[in-house]
């Protein structure tokens, strides 16, 4: 956190303060603060991220439904993308009076308030809406399932296969489908 300290061309975007109530859910009542990431404009490069289509998960059910013996599993990788660190820093100011006072005090924001009422803060990992997360979140993914032996399907996006395994999974965001023999 800053105190008028934003690096000269870069854009800074504002939080959204996102409150649910999910019943289903051990801790029912949730916040959490997203960026409007519509507001940052300088990403570089391409943000997005292919993955898995309606047809190739039909096609990965039917593979489990016509393979003897196959087994399906479905998983919800929470928060996947949440904190992988930002090739770039990206830039929020937020206003001190949405933030709560034990925070306040934990970092001594008062003292770094700028004349416009807000607190300038960097982030320097993924945070729900910024544009590169997905990307960010899908590469790192890769990188770590290679190291276990799973690769990408060459022609069909979200698609892995294991390489000495009968073992495949369709991704799509943070849920995944596995078939296994």
């Amino acid at each position: 956190i800053h105190k008028h300290q934003v690096p000269k061309g870069r854009t800074v975007t504002f939080p959204r303060i996102v409150c649910t109530i999910r019943p289903e859910k051990e801790e029912s009542k949730r916040t959490r603060i997203a960026v409007c990431g519509n507001f940052i404009t300088d990403c570089p490069g391409i943000v997005t991220t292919e993955t898995a289509d309606i047809e190739t998960i039909k096609l990965h059910w039917n593979h489990v439904l016509s393979t003897r013996n196959a087994r399906h599993v479905t998983m919800d990788v929470s928060n996947m993308h949440l904190s992988t660190a930002l090739d770039r820093c990206k830039h929020m100011k937020m206003p001190l009076k949405d933030i709560p006072q034990e925070i306040i005090d934990q970092h001594n924001l008062k003292d770094k308030v700028a004349s416009n009422g807000c607190v300038h803060i960097e982030i320097r990992q993924a945070i729900c809406g910024l544009r590169q997360s997905g990307k960010l979140a899908n590469t790192q993914l890769k990188d770590n399932l290679a190291k276990h032996g799973h690769c990408p399907s060459k022609h069909t996006p979200g698609l892995f296969f294991h390489k000495t395994m009968p073992i495949s999974f369709s991704s799509v965001v943070n849920d995944c489908d596995v078939c296994f023999e």
